[in-house]
């Protein structure tokens, strides 16, 4: 598929749903288990490295996160969108040239959020 983009001249972007209840730490799970909460250091941690790796190893030209919820129960509200902020800043500083969508969920969090580009 990489080689089939190349060959059209078309960039790819990864779609990401960043809270998922990823099930690689229990700790990052919202108390009803359903979602991930981004308040948690140790999500916002692995997800960097994650998505860092992925851009590396397949060359996209960036990430589209949709569905962002930052109100989970379990922890704060500021937390969550504090974590998720740094989540992007972060990205941004690693992979300053990659496109950074934000989605539906992006305007919802104010200009804060958009420190980190889009």
């Amino acid at each position: 598929m990489l080689d089939y983009a190349s060959s059209k001249s078309v960039k790819l972007m990864a779609y990401v749903y960043p809270d998922l209840p990823f099930s690689q730490n229990k700790e990052w799970l919202t108390p009803d288990g359903r979602h991930a909460s981004l308040a948690l250091r140790s999500l916002q941690d692995w997800l960097i490295e994650i998505l860092v790796a992925f851009q590396r190893k397949t060359g996209i030209d960036g990430f589209a996160f949709d569905y962002v919820y930052l109100s989970f129960p379990g922890t704060g509200r500021y937390a969550q969108w504090f974590g998720w902020r740094r989540v992007h800043e972060t990205l941004r500083r690693t992979l300053p040239e990659i496109v950074i969508s934000g989605g539906a969920y992006q305007g919802k969090y104010g200009p804060w959020l958009h420190l980190g580009g889009s």
